[in-house]
């Protein structure tokens, strides 16, 4: 005896039958546009992380500015 012929395939073939595949479209577009969501959200912060730490940088690097010139 083989494992395929300990398989209920008239059970499977059943349980099939009964797939709603107008919902299991809907579910699958549904976690497409899910998963372009988080990653977009992701690299939107990603991007404004970045954008902050180069402006940090930037004026950490740059000339003083004209009002600290002035304390100095």
């Amino acid at each position: 005896m083989t494992a395929l012929d300990r398989v209920d395939v008239d059970a499977i073939r059943t349980r099939a039958a009964q797939i709603n595949f107008r919902r299991l479209l809907l579910t699958l577009i549904v976690g497409l546009f899910w998963l372009i969501g988080f990653a977009a959200r992701r690299a939107f912060v990603a991007a404004a992380y970045l954008a902050a730490a180069v402006q940090v940088g930037w004026r950490e690097a740059g000339p003083p500015d004209t009002d600290q010139r002035e304390i100095r």
